[in-house]
């Protein structure tokens, strides 16, 4: 039997389904409402035309409905696309042509940006699935509430698992934007592989920092569901507000944070920390931008003794990711010598992880796209 990336909340729903498996703000799902949900999703996608191997575009703000939609979109045998909701009109009307995209999943509050995004008159957009009908808009709607009276029954999408989970586009900084293919196979190799180094749990509590249209949001969503733990959707407001985010830490609870350099150094000067009780962290995963290496960083002037007396107890890591050499902060309780062969076997391990994710990026592009999305 095929094992696809959806399967990890089925699977996960079987086994305990009343288990938190996404928080966001004041709402929550369990794995077996999350189940419920995207196998609603899925069969609405389906109703309306959606067929394996399509391509189905994401314009959402952080939320529930976010991860309901990226697994319900798989599990319909589609690629999910996350569209950045902050970038300019023409260069997402440049993504949804480029990748021939024809339902969009969103949501009421997007309102003004799917104005903009359907002027153009050959926008290939047919169909909104949970907006309500836009005056002026010719695409076809399904709101949530329509979603919810969907049957819940599994759908079997027949996909294999090299077909397309989900295509991250570049931020067409040196360019167009472009678009690189990830399949169920690598998006699973990526995940049981943070699964395994970060020895996630079912009791874990990870943060979802990255937005969807950025690949490290995958380590949070699919990581966490095959560990059967919670992930902790980051609104984007308290990332503005480093004081109000470390007690977001604190009252989750979060085990595992994965973050990038700019925003420790935040919570480090101006979150607080003092005055907050993180006794539940165990895991800090940084993941610099290729242009801030770890000696170039603001955070390689923080002292590692400044974490562990910020988070102490038990093993802690700073795992600078796998474009650069890993440094790992450990508590006063963790000999110095395994400190150094766990370090550098990380180290290695997080380099051959890197270079299989470049071939891989390589081969995948050269998958064949629908006509006028390669490049």
């Amino acid at each position: 039997m095929v094992f696809l990336l959806p399967d990890a909340v089925t699977e996960a729903a079987q086994v305990a389904s009343e288990r938190t498996a996404i928080v966001c703000r004041k709402e929550s799902l369990s794995y077996g409402q999350l189940e419920q949900r995207s196998n609603q999703l899925a069969r609405t996608l389906v109703d309306q035309g959606v067929i394996r191997g399509d391509r189905v575009g994401i314009f959402l703000d952080k939320s529930i409905e976010s991860a309901i939609a990226l697994y319900g979109i798989m599990k319909a045998g589609a690629a999910y696309v996350p569209l950045d909701v902050s970038a300019p009109p023409a260069r997402l009307d440049y993504v949804v042509k480029h990748c021939g995209i024809h339902h969009l999943v969103t949501a009421p509050n997007k309102r003004r940006g799917l104005v903009q995004l359907l002027a153009s008159s050959n926008s290939p957009i047919e169909c909104l699935i949970g907006a309500p009908a836009i005056e002026g808009i010719r695409a076809r709607h399904v709101s949530w509430k329509d979603i919810s009276l969907t049957s819940s029954s599994h759908i079997e999408s027949g996909c294999l698992d090299q077909d397309l989970a989900y295509i991250m586009y570049t931020s067409g900084s040196t360019g167009e934007p472009k678009g690189i293919m990830h399949s169920h196979a690598s998006g699973l190799s990526y995940a049981k592989w943070a699964h395994d180094v970060y020895s996630l749990r079912a009791e874990d509590r990870l943060t979802n920092h990255a937005p969807l249209h950025f690949d490290l949001s995958t380590f949070d969503f699919f990581a966490g569901a095959l560990a059967g733990a919670t992930t902790v959707i980051v609104g984007d407001e308290y990332l503005k507000l480093p004081a109000s985010y470390s007690q977001l830490l604190a009252d989750e609870k979060i085990t595992t944070f994965f973050t990038v350099p700019y925003t420790l150094t935040q919570l480090l000067t101006r979150g607080a920390l003092d005055h907050r009780a993180l006794t539940a962290l165990s895991r800090h995963v940084l993941a610099p931008r290729n242009s801030e290496t770890p000696s170039s960083s603001p955070v390689a002037t923080i002292n590692s003794d400044d974490l562990r007396q910020k988070h102490r107890g038990g093993r802690k890591e700073l795992f600078s990711g796998p474009a650069d050499e890993a440094r790992i902060a450990r508590s006063r309780q963790f000999p110095a010598a395994a400190h150094a062969h766990t370090a550098a076997r990380e180290a290695r391990d997080a380099q051959t992880i890197d270079a299989r994710r470049r071939v891989r990026a390589q081969l995948l592009l050269h998958q064949r796209l629908p006509a006028g999305c390669q490049g």
